[in-house]
C-alpha cells in the first residue's frame, strides 16, 4: 500500500479525503498503519495489536496465515451478539414492555450493562409496580432470546497440507457459511499438489474437520469450464453440511455482422 501511494504526486490533496488503516497480519499480531489522505496518504505506524483484525459493534474479523508457496490468509467474519428479547420468558417473569427496553438496549449496545442498576415495571397480579433490578446484565439474561450469531469463512489460493488444516480448524471450525476453493477433481490431485490448491478429496477432508452448516465452493479450475457437475459429484459433505452451487459460467458467443441491426432511416 505504502509503494502503490507512493507512485502518484497528491498535490491536490484535500481535507475531506478519507484515510486507509491498513493491517498486516503476522501469526496472532496485526501491524497497524494509518494513510492519511488530507497529508497526501503519509504512513503513520499505529504499532501491534493481538487479536482481531478489525472489530465494531456489529462485527469482528479475524484471520490466519496459510502456506501457498507465500503467505495468504484465510478470514472468519463473526457477526456480533444481537439484542434480542423472548416475549415469552418476560411474559412468564411477569416484567411488562415499555419505554425502559430502549435504556435497556441502549446499555446493551454500550457494552456498559454490568453492574448497572434498572428499574423494570413487573406486574403483580392486578397491580404493576416498579422493581429494582441491581445487575442489568443478569437480569437480561433471564429475558433474552438465545441465538447463535452468524458467521462465514473464507479461504482460496491454499495448498493440501497438515499445518493448513491445523490452522483452518482452529480459525474455522463451526462458521455458518464457509466460502472456500475447490479447484480440481479427485483424478487431478497431483496438478493441484504442485500449484497448492485443493482438489474435491481435500475437501471432503477439509469439511469433515470444519463441519460448516453451509459451504459455498468456488475458484474452479478453468479446465471445467465446460460444466462444473463433475466436480460437485464429487463432493461429499458430512451431515448437516449443505453444498451451496456457483451457476456455471455461460460465456456468450460473440454477435456477427449480420445479426446488428440496421438503423433505421428517418
Amino acid at each position: 500500500m505504502a509503494s502503490k501511494f507512493g507512485c502518484y504526486d497528491w498535490n491536490l490533496a484535500d481535507t475531506f479525503w478519507g484515510n486507509f488503516r491498513v493491517g498486516e497480519v503476522s501469526d496472532d499480531t496485526v501491524t497497524s498503519t494509518l494513510f492519511c489522505g488530507p497529508e497526501a496518504f503519509r504512513s503513520c505506524p499505529e504499532g501491534e495489536r493481538h487479536g482481531e483484525v478489525y472489530a465494531n459493534d456489529y462485527l469482528k474479523v479475524t484471520a490466519a496465515c496459510l502456506e501457498h508457496r507465500i503467505d495468504v490468509l484465510a478470514y472468519r467474519v463473526d457477526e456480533c451478539a444481537a439484542f434480542a428479547l423472548d416475549y415469552e420468558r418476560m411474559a412468564a417473569a411477569g416484567v411488562m414492555r415499555g419505554e425502559w427496553l430502549k435504556e435497556l438496549e441502549g446499555l446493551f449496545h454500550d457494552r456498559a450493562l454490568a453492574g448497572r442498576q434498572m428499574r423494570v415495571p413487573v406486574r403483580e397480579g392486578e397491580q404493576v409496580e416498579e422493581r429494582i433490578e441491581p445487575d442489568a446484565e443478569a437480569f437480561y439474561r433471564r429475558i433474552m432470546k438465545p441465538e447463535t450469531p452468524a458467521s462465514i469463512g473464507y479461504f482460496t489460493d491454499v495448498g493440501h497440507s497438515e499445518e493448513n488444516l491445523a490452522k483452518l480448524e482452529g480459525l474455522l471450525k463451526g462458521v455458518t457459511l464457509l466460502v472456500c476453493e475447490c479447484a480440481f477433481l479427485a483424478r487431478d490431485q497431483r496438478k493441484a499438489g504442485l500449484s497448492r490448491h485443493l482438489c474435491t478429496t481435500d475437501l471432503n477432508l477439509i469439511l469433515d474437520r470444519l463441519r460448516p452448516r453451509y459451504v459455498l465452493p468456488m475458484h474452479l479450475s478453468k479446465t471445467y469450464q465446460g460444466g462444473s457437475h463433475p466436480l460437485y459429484a464429487e463432493i461429499e459433505p458430512p451431515p448437516g453440511v449443505t453444498v451451496l452451487k456457483i451457476p456455471d459460467r455461460l460465456t456468450p458467443r460473440p454477435i456477427m455482422a449480420s445479426e446488428v441491426p440496421k438503423p433505421v432511416e428517418l
